[in-house]
Parts: C-alpha cells; structure tokens; sequence
C-alpha cells in the first residue's frame, strides 16, 4: 500500500487513561486485553451506572470547512453498540453496531466499519469541520437504533463497554493506515516506489495491474512504464474525481492513444495495456475496451523504468495487489484471463 503523508492529530492515540482524554460517564482500565498489533495494550473503556451520556472525548481547534477523519479499533466488552461523534457541531455522527458489524445511522457524516481478528473492527467517522473538530466515543444502550448519541442517555450498569486501541485522526477526507502517537502530533511521509527494470522489451509488451486507488482527493493518480520522461510512456491514469481510468500510450513526444472507461477507481480492478506493431489494447475486469488498428513501438530499450507516479507528479497512493510487465504483447486469450475477475 502507497500512502500520501498524513499527520495523526491525537497526540495519546493508545493511553486513553491520560488526562488528554476527557471522560464522561466512564472510566478506562489500562492494558486490560491484546490489540490488533498482537500486544497487551489496548485498553477497557468503561461506563458507570449513571443514567446518562457515556462518552471519551479530545477537543481540537480545525480549519473551517475542511474535511476530518478520525478512526479507532473497538471490540465488544458488554456493550455492542457505539458512536463516533464531532461534538463541535450537532448532529453530526456515524453509530455502529458492531454485534452484526453494520452501521446504525449517518448524520452530515459519512463513516466505514471494517472487522478485523479475534473480535476487534476499525471504525471511521469523516464530516466537514467548523472552526472546532472535537472527536468523541460515545457507548450507546443496547436498545439504540438511532438518534444523535448526545441526547440518548441510558442507564449504566458500571461494568460494560468496550476495549479501545489506536485513536486517530487526520485532515483528510478519507482514513489512512494507522499512525501511532505517544505526547506529540505524528506524521508519515508519503510513500513512493520507483523500479529500474532496464531488461523491458520495449517493441512490445503488457503493462498489468491490479490495483484500487485511495478515495478521491481531486489529484489523478498514476502508474507508468516510461524512459523518465513524458516523451516515451506507457500510462495507466487513475482519475476518481470522474470515476474514469485512463490508459494513455506516447510516441517520440507524440500522443499516440488515450483511452478513457467508466469504473470506480477505489474498488480493485484488473487492467492491462498491450502494444505491439498491429496494435494498441486495453482489457479492464476481463473486457475489451478498446483497440487501435495500427500499433505503436518503442525503439529498443527505451522504456526502462516502472513508477508510481507520472514523471513529474501523480504519485499513487492505493492498494496494490498485483503489478507485472510482460516482455511480449499477450494475446486476447491471454488477456481475457489475465484480467477476469
């Protein structure tokens, strides 16, 4: 997976015990089970037996009009049902439950569920902020279905909630993997990958993939066969912003093919590029897209270099489960195969 850089907010994103977090109606057990990364130290969120709001909050000060993602990883401990809320602005949250693993309700707030080993689940919550973004974790009576978690107050029993592990959030408008914090804001750098793979025969060939993008964040995305400049390429571009991939193929500084074709950039997709002297292809999931009746070649070794990027940006951030260059153009039999999901 190839990341843009991002900074977890949360400066205590594993000692919710730390007065950082303000908590209400509950209490926390540090160090009470094994988390996700295989350790003990994930952490008992707890409510008490008041008839009220249950809830762990951290208050922050936010760029008004920007988008916000915070996320944790929860696991059942007598209660199944639980909120992410933004308690800067009413109404906005997402509710989970995470007995059936669904989500309850969304309000001006859009969030994913995803469960994981040995009972844990990630949950994410993403809204627009005002001028505060204030991430809280509200516990939820098992009878919830619905509502703004801060006015359904219910009945503690002073034992139940959950196990908490990994808080985070960042200033994206969608959840990056998990970024540890320990007393200060901590940043990933963005990640690349670039390969020399001078041994590509550059006269033919497959350019193969399978891959899903990162959610769109109005930058296209790519990923290139090229000799290091825009002149000789081979170019697979991923543009979310119009749920389009593009395959674009140039000659000696000249535009030779571009082809676009509808598909949901962030779900995985199977796609491959072929050229040779008669011809031009594009196969995304198992299906032609398009042809050319004359082809295209490349002097020999021109193209020597695979990139997550596009010379001279583009970079791509994403999910890849599969990236190979093919030394021939395979034939349509080969393709259909290769591509089919």
């Amino acid at each position: 997976m190839l990341e843009p850089q991002s900074t977890n907010l949360i400066t205590q994103s594993e000692t919710f015990n730390d007065a950082y977090w303000t908590k209400s109606g509950t209490s926390i057990t540090p160090n009470a089970t094994t988390s996700p990364d295989g350790t003990t130290n994930a952490d008992n969120l707890v409510e008490d037996s008041a008839n009220s709001q249950h809830y762990l909050q951290r208050n922050f000060t936010s760029t008004t009009g920007s988008s916000y993602t915070y996320k944790i990883y929860v696991k059942m401990n007598g209660r199944r049902n639980i909120s992410l809320r933004e308690n800067g602005s009413t109404g906005y949250y997402v509710s989970f439950d995470l007995l059936n693993g669904v989500i309850l309700e969304q309000s001006n707030a859009t969030g994913t569920i995803k469960e994981l080993t040995n009972g844990w689940f990630e949950i994410t919550h993403t809204s627009v902020a005002g001028n505060s973004f204030n991430v809280a974790y509200y516990l939820l009576s098992d009878s919830y279905t619905s509502g703004n978690p801060q006015t359904s107050p219910y009945q503690g029993d002073g034992v139940s909630g959950f196990y908490i592990w990994g808080a985070m959030l960042e200033q994206q408008s969608y959840s990056t993997s998990y970024i540890k914090s320990d007393g200060s804001q901590t940043t990933r750098n963005q990640e690349t990958c670039i390969n020399a793979t001078p041994e590509i025969n550059s006269e033919e060939g497959t350019l193969y993939t399978e891959i899903s993008a990162l959610a769109d964040d109005g930058t296209n995305r790519v990923i290139s066969l090229s000799d290091n400049t825009s002149s000789n390429r081979v170019l697979l571009l991923f543009k979310n912003t119009t749920n389009t991939i593009r395959g674009q193929f140039s000659v000696n500084g000249q535009s030779s093919i571009t082809i676009d074709t509808l598909v949901v950039p962030t779900d995985f997709n199977k796609i491959a590029f072929k050229w040779n002297s008669t011809s031009v292809k594009l196969y995304v999931n198992g299906i032609e897209i398009a042809t050319t009746l004359t082809g295209y070649t490349f002097a020999a070794s021109t193209l020597n270099e695979l990139s997550f990027d596009n010379v001279s940006g583009g970079n791509f951030f994403g999910n890849t489960k599969d990236v190979q260059v093919y030394t021939k153009a395979l034939s349509d039999a080969e393709l259909i195969k290769l591509t089919t999901i």
